[in-house]
């Protein structure tokens, strides 16, 4: 029997346009933000292996001043704590502990099934002149008050803040983790966001941070690179389809304008970024 020729052309172009559909999907995996850029998905998921500290981002802070209009200060800043193994009742203390306030009753242990919407259980928050500190319990919802679960906090740093005031913030998180007994486990991650004064910006900062390149991504506006170093603590070891599964350090991305520079934005994350690579994503825990 002879085959069709116009049913074979019909099966290359469907074909074809589920390729592109896939290559659209990796590409765009994660962009939340207005503009929209963001890192590939790897295949298997990072996994954070050391905390980033203090110090790092003290180094980071002197690392980017001379890069971003109106320096470090300017920037936004943002730091991200993931602690496993946390009980309900081990959560509430800590956001009791740090002044947070939450609903009530989800405080005291009651059921709401609306928020257990996107796994998030219950959230507390504080705003203040220093910066908003947010803490969610992740799970599902379980008669077990003791059933170890995930919490993430966040914290986002207001307008022009000072690097003292950052590492106070920092500093009274992990003391109040610490205090409640959920600290064993926690892992942060900082991040930054600001405008670039001048073309290769995110490569003078990794030069100072003496990176070595393991992963690139680039577009016509955007490029984003991860690196490996031995001037900061904290570590993430990279996902399947990432150069194997080396350890990276710092993560630079840079968007630009358009094909001839990438002076506009840069996004700097320590061991890498977290949420979206723009500003409008930096809510996102």
């Amino acid at each position: 029997m002879m085959s069709n020729p116009r049913s074979k052309q019909s099966a290359g172009v469907m074909l074809a346009f589920l390729a592109l559909a896939v290559l659209v999907t990796i590409y765009t995996a994660g962009g939340k933000g207005s503009i929209g850029w963001s890192v590939p998905a790897s295949k298997k998921p990072d996994v954070q292996m050391s905390s980033a500290t203090g110090e790092d981002m003290e180094k980071l802070w002197n690392w980017a001043d001379g890069e971003l209009g109106g320096g470090s200060r300017a920037a936004s800043w943002h730091l991200r704590w993931s602690v496993e193994g946390v009980t309900s009742d081990q959560a509430a203390k800590t956001a009791e502990a740090l002044g947070m306030t939450a609903d009530a009753k989800d405080l005291a242990g009651g059921k709401d099934e609306n928020k257990t919407s996107g796994g998030i259980l219950w959230e507390a928050v504080r705003t203040t002149a220093n910066g908003t500190l947010k803490m969610q319990l992740l799970g599902t919802v379980q008669k077990n008050r003791d059933a170890a679960r995930q919490a993430v906090m966040t914290y986002h740093a207001p307008p022009a803040a000072e690097l003292q005031a950052i590492l106070n913030e920092m500093i009274e998180v992990n003391a109040a983790l610490t205090e409640t007994g959920t600290g064993g486990k926690r892992m942060m991650s900082i991040k930054l966001y600001g405008k670039a004064i001048r073309v290769g910006a995110a490569g003078r900062i990794a030069q100072k941070a003496a990176g070595v390149v393991l992963d690139e991504y680039k577009d016509s506006r955007t490029i984003v690179r991860t690196y490996s170093s031995t001037a900061v603590a904290g570590a993430m070891r990279l996902g399947e389809g990432k150069e194997g599964s080396r350890s990276a350090n710092i993560q630079l991305a840079e968007h630009g304008g358009g094909d001839a520079d990438f002076a506009a934005e840069i996004t700097v994350g320590i061991p890498l970024i977290t949420g979206d690579l723009s500003e409008s994503g930096a809510e996102g825990t």
